[in-house]
């Protein structure tokens, strides 16, 4: 399960921060360019890092849309996200 986030035009990413106030999930970071409506993951490319609670991700790189893609879950199994914060350049 994800939630991606569409900035409406390339920009320079230096980081993305998923907070939440659950801890222990890992959530994959992809980043696009694509101008077409993303069909799933794959379709953002391999991911550019791994979010480990409320660690940054460095991107260093251009993107139009970023995909956080929980791919292990708090050990309640759910997670509460409080914000994705992308920081540029």
């Amino acid at each position: 399960m994800g939630i991606w986030i569409d900035l409406g035009q390339s920009h320079h990413i230096d980081t993305v921060t998923v907070k939440s106030p659950d801890r222990n999930f890992l959530a994959d970071i992809r980043v696009s360019n694509d101008q077409g409506a993303p069909s799933g993951p794959e379709s953002f490319g391999n991911p550019v890092g791994t979010a480990v609670d409320d660690q940054p991700v460095a991107v260093g790189g251009d993107g139009r849309r970023i995909l956080v893609w929980i791919v292990q879950l708090p050990p309640t199994l759910t997670m509460r996200i409080a914000d994705i914060e992308v920081v540029g350049g």
